[in-house]
């Protein structure tokens, strides 16, 4: 009987020594803590001197961070910053100027990007955006540059243009008015708030802004014939006539559509 127990007890004995020396054969811990170590050491050297390459060049750029202002205390890091604001801005105007509207656009983007609050940067980069028949936006960028305070009659203009080619009637006009009460006698601005009047259907106020335009510049061709279409709505075929008449006489060729159909033909 003991002597089947001592057999049974060797047996399990050696059974678990060679499960126990197989199971640490098995284990890769020596090679995989070598491989990871060389792996972080490889990423330390790789990402580290990049992430405190871009920090210093952060700030050494100190333009176009965000964050530059807040942290400039001192009245000379003000003034610094804001020379190099109206550098950047000075360059943008020169090619802008220049009708290299990618470019200026660059610019006027750059000093935003850090001065959020540039209302001339607004301003001119609605103009480009105008320019570019982006008229969504640039009205935006004029938004913006009125609520941070630019004050120059010439954004009510260029922002009437953009709501104008929106089709914006009634927000161009109130635009148009508004310069207008600043620049009386500006031919565009009386001509463009009459297209708009006469497109909201404001027929009598149509006919009197086209009307000074006429006033301000007798040869406005494009006057007669916008003021001569009111007229015909109107139902005012013989003032009709005589604006096509003399639309066509001054060089607008589509007044002869009219002439010819409407007036007999028959030229001023």
């Amino acid at each position: 009987m003991w002597i089947y127990i001592l057999i049974l007890s060797v047996i399990f004995i050696i059974v678990l020594i060679v499960y126990l020396f197989k199971k640490k054969a098995g284990k890769p811990v020596p090679s995989s803590v070598f491989q990871r170590n060389e792996l972080e050491k490889m990423l330390e050297r790789e990402l580290i001197p990049k992430i405190q390459l871009k920090e210093e060049a952060e700030k050494e750029d100190f333009r176009y961070r965000d964050d530059y202002k807040r942290n400039v205390n001192d009245m000379t890091g003000r003034a610094i910053l804001e020379d190099e604001y109206k550098t950047i801005l000075q360059g943008g105007i020169g090619k802008y100027k220049a009708k290299d509207f990618d470019g200026a656009e660059l610019e006027f983007s750059k000093v935003i990007e850090s001065d959020t609050a540039n209302a001339a940067a607004y301003y001119y980069r609605g103009l480009i955006k105008n320019k570019k028949n982006e008229y969504a936006v640039a009205v935006n960028d004029f938004d913006l540059a009125s609520a941070y305070g630019f004050t120059e009659p010439d954004l009510h203009f260029q922002r009437g243009l953009s709501n104008l080619k929106l089709k914006l009637y009634n927000k161009a006009a109130s635009d148009f008015s508004t310069y207008l009460a600043l620049n009386p006698g500006n031919v565009e601005a009386h001509f463009n708030k009459g297209l708009c009047e006469a497109a909201s259907e404001r027929f009598q106020e149509a006919i009197s802004e086209f009307t000074r335009t006429i006033e301000l510049s007798p040869n406005y061709e494009q006057a007669y014939y916008e003021r001569g279409k009111v007229y015909l709505k109107l139902d005012n075929k013989e003032n009709a006539c005589n604006d096509f008449k003399v639309a066509y006489k001054k060089g607008c060729l589509p007044a002869n559509y009219y002439v010819q159909t409407l007036c007999n033909g028959k030229s001023a």
